[in-house]
This record gives C-alpha cells, sequence and structure tokens, in this order.
C-alpha cells in the first residue's frame, strides 16, 4: 500500500485572512519520493513558506501527518510539521519552527473552506 496525499484548499485563518496551502507528497513501503513538497501561503503575516525536503509521512485514516524541512520567505533553515485530514470536512493545520527551534508560527487543525484535502491508501 502507498500512502498518498494530494491536497489543495483555501483555508479562512486567523483574524479573517486567508491563507493557502498546497502539498504532494508520495511514500511507498515507508520511503518518501524526492519530488513531495508542501508549500503554505499565509498572506497576514507575509509567511511563505517552501519545503524543501519531506522527512516523514504517517497516514492514519484519513489524516496525514508531514513533517519537513524547508524555507520561509526564501530563508532555509526551518521546520514544519502539518495535518492534513480528508473526510466530509476537511481539515488542516501547521507549525512552523525557527531555525533555533523556537516556534515561528501554529495555525491549529482548522475546516477547509474551499478545495478538497484528499488522503489516499493506494
Amino acid at each position: 500500500m502507498i500512502p498518498h496525499l494530494s491536497e489543495r484548499g483555501l483555508i479562512v485563518a486567523p483574524l479573517g485572512r486567508d491563507s493557502e496551502v498546497a502539498s504532494r507528497v508520495l511514500s511507498e513501503n515507508g520511503v518518501i519520493s524526492a519530488t513531495g513538497s508542501l508549500k503554505y501561503q499565509y498572506v497576514r503575516t507575509r509567511t511563505d513558506l517552501s519545503s524543501t525536503q519531506i522527512t516523514s509521512f504517517v497516514v492514519s485514516g484519513q489524516t496525514a501527518t508531514i513533517a519537513g524541512d524547508g524555507t520561509v520567505n526564501g530563508v532555509a533553515g526551518y521546520h514544519f510539521v502539518a495535518t492534513v485530514t480528508g473526510a466530509a470536512s476537511d481539515a488542516f493545520g501547521i507549525t512552523i519552527t525557527k531555525p533555533d527551534g523556537t516556534q515561528l508560527y501554529q495555525y491549529a487543525g482548522q475546516t477547509v473552506t474551499g478545495g478538497d484535502l484528499v488522503v489516499t491508501v493506494k
């Protein structure tokens, strides 16, 4: 079975601003594909996270947890953990930590207001 995640969704962020996430992660026999990626943008804080490496991808039912390294606004050294639930009410959450390990940003799991999050095991 190959855990597979493919999503693109519009999320209502705190204070009514919009955020957007796009991701595609593939894993076969526990090995994460080098082509996997996650991108998260939050307009209000001008935070633009782009993954450079997916380090963990775990699927449990309709929920996937994705961890990795990335850049924030083009600066390397950041880490993230995102949780995606693809069900009747899709949800997304993310925590981004700075290179020194302190938290930069956290968006608690919120229902997606547009798009579709899909978590499948093939």
